[in-house]
């Protein structure tokens, strides 16, 4: 075995028994009686303009403990088909997605948290293709095109004027972007006062461009983040500005700076799960390009629940539906494990 694919069965092993070990329940048992434990989906949009550019993620307004440690193993899978043409450009984004990321979060304060996380994309032809078919078929939704199109290709093709930005038609794979990311608690919970954090987030431009890996250059966002809880209840609310740059391949196409928010409520069924609901929203990544999966607002609804091992341990699982079509995948799978030191 070539030393490369060791190495990262060993970093994936390493990962997943991270994730996996045992917490520590009274620390976690503190945080539960203080905050709860749930937490809004942390998914990313996964179309490949959004993906590549707009790196906000919800969270909640909790912070660590001083000391206190928290891992993320999160997976998304993601049926994509968008394509379209007009005299000043063309995209073909045709394909399934798996990103895998770890996060690593660490209390400084009991008011300040850090953390960073490290993305892992593969782009390749799928399986669900047929299946998305025949679920558009049966409730009479809209395919695109998609029926059209021959199954389980794996085609990246985005062209702008004369500029070819991606033209990929096999699959590929790579690290993306790492993000950083600080937390400031402003307030904590109370009766009648919802926690309230400041937020920031840097991009670190690791990924391949000409992969649609990474976006080629760094991004920086802030914003804030609120929960609060009525009864069984939970209600958690974030709003962040990015500025965004674009890599030189890009020629005269411009990424604009972008407002993204989202909204999640969650009702506590018991102490240990939760369904819920969440809506992810974005504005435009680009202007006048005349192709709806750039030009369009960028929005996603989310619903699933969080189930509780434990005080220490959080497993989630959220199906991700498209809002506006062509700037969304057509189908999301999220899933993460949340351990809590």
């Amino acid at each position: 075995m070539a030393a490369f694919k060791r190495m990262r069965i060993i970093l994936a092993v390493l990962c997943v028994s991270m994730c996996l070990m045992p917490g520590s329940p009274l620390r976690a048992e503190e945080r539960r009686e203080e905050t709860g434990l749930f937490e809004p989906f942390g998914m990313r949009n996964q179309a490949v303009p959004a993906l590549v550019f707009l790196p906000f993620e919800a969270a909640t307004a909790r912070t660590l403990p001083q000391g206190g440690f928290q891992t993320r193993l999160g997976a998304a899978y993601s049926s994509i088909f968008t394509v379209e043409r007009d005299s000043s450009g063309r995209v073909n984004f045709d394909m399934e997605m798996f990103e895998g990321a770890l996060r690593l979060d660490y209390g400084i304060t009991d008011r300040l948290q850090v953390g960073v996380q490290v993305p892992y994309r593969y782009y390749y032809g799928g399986f669900l293709d047929g299946f998305v078919e025949d679920f558009h078929n049966a409730f009479d939704f809209p395919d695109g095109g998609r029926s059209e199109s021959e199954n389980n290709l794996c085609r990246l093709i985005w062209k702008h004027d004369d500029t070819v930005i991606s033209n990929r038609l096999s699959a590929h794979r790579g690290v993306g972007d790492i993000s950083l990311f600080a937390k400031f608690a402003v307030l904590l919970e109370k009766r009648w006062i919802p926690a309230l954090s400041f937020l920031a987030h840097g991009r670190i431009p690791t990924g391949n461009e000409q992969k649609m890996l990474g976006a080629g250059e760094p991004a920086f966002g802030f914003g804030l983040a609120a929960d609060k809880h009525f009864g069984n209840f939970f209600l958690n609310v974030n709003g962040f500005y990015f500025f965004l740059d674009e890599p030189d391949i890009f020629g005269d196409l411009e990424v604009n700076n972008v407002f993204a928010g989202s909204l999640m409520v969650g009702y506590e069924i018991t102490d240990s799960f939760a369904p819920m609901i969440q809506l992810n929203a974005a504005t435009p990544l680009f202007d006048n390009t005349h192709i709806d999966a750039l030009d369009r607002d960028i929005t996603q609804l989310i619903v699933g629940f969080q189930y509780n091992f434990s005080s220490s341990t959080r497993f989630q699982i959220g199906f991700a539906e498209d809002l506006i079509t062509s700037s969304s995948p057509d189908f999301t799978l999220y899933l993460a494990l949340n351990q809590f030191f």
